[in-house]
């Protein structure tokens, strides 16, 4: 026995001597540190236990009455509670570590997904402003053209005999399919069919709605394509399908016919 309670000193000195290192490794914030250090005091104690229940056995053994075994037992009883606190502060400091790490994850990931969204609505302006910077030097060209057209050419009054012809005037598109066939007809005629860039066509196509009507077609891309999307869009929205300027011609001579015959 004597040689189980030199082992058994030797362990509780070993465990005295880990839980005074203690107060130094808590001031470290390193996690690994601090778990080799918990791991240490944590088999020292289960040791000392294992060496103190073989000795009470054998002090029983030997005779010895349990009064006496628990008052050579107390001599220990206040190095393993030494040791259990040692083990619980350390794993509280681990725990309150691993918390601090997640509440920085989370802070990381919260700071990443506002400056993607900074970044997606900076993008947003940015073609925001190119498009309009767009449109407005197509107004620019589009209004350098009216005012050429209205400059007088060389041959222009020879031949009409300074006769001036009257300007004709698109009314804006108000939306109704009572107003659509009156309005495309004009469109068409006038400057869908002309020889100007799409993007010129678009332009005029907008100044000639009416801002309810307009806002259908404020989201397309002011392109050619954006033109051709907006022109079928119309068509669906607000009246049938197009419809050709010899029908409205033809139309409008049927209904000059049926009224001579009723006369």
């Amino acid at each position: 026995m004597k040689k189980e309670i030199a082992e058994l000193d030797a362990k509780i000195k070993t465990l005295n001597f880990r839980v005074k290192k203690t107060d130094e490794i808590l001031q470290k914030d390193d996690r690994a540190t601090l778990e080799r250090h918990r791991a240490s005091p944590e088999s020292v104690v289960t040791a000392v236990t294992t060496l103190e229940e073989a000795i009470e056995e054998k002090k029983f053994a030997e005779g010895e009455d349990e009064e006496a075994v628990q008052e050579w037992a107390e001599e220990f009883e206040e190095s393993v509670d030494a040791g259990d606190k040692c083990m619980r502060q350390l794993a509280s400091k681990i725990e309150q570590i691993d918390r601090k790490s997640k509440h920085e994850a989370a802070v990381f990931e919260h700071k990443q997904a506002i400056a993607l969204e900074n970044e997606k609505i900076e993008r947003q302006r940015e073609a925001k402003e190119r498009a309009y910077a767009e449109e407005l030097a197509f107004e620019q060209k589009k209004l350098g053209l009216q005012q050429a057209q209205k400059k007088p050419t060389e041959t222009a009054g020879a031949a009409s005999n300074d006769v001036k012809m009257p300007k004709l005037v698109i009314t804006k598109l108000d939306g109704t399919p009572q107003d659509w066939l009156r309005f495309w007809g004009q469109f068409e005629t006038q400057i869908d069919k002309s020889s100007a860039p799409e993007v010129t066509k678009f332009s005029y196509l907008k100044e000639l709605l009416v801002l309810k009507v307009r806002n259908l077609i404020d989201g397309l891309p002011f392109t050619a394509e954006g033109y051709q999307k907006a022109k079928d869009l119309l068509a669906r929205r607000c009246g049938k399908k197009p419809v050709k300027s010899w029908e409205l011609t033809f139309g409008a001579y049927s209904s000059c016919l049926r009224s001579k015959r009723g006369m």
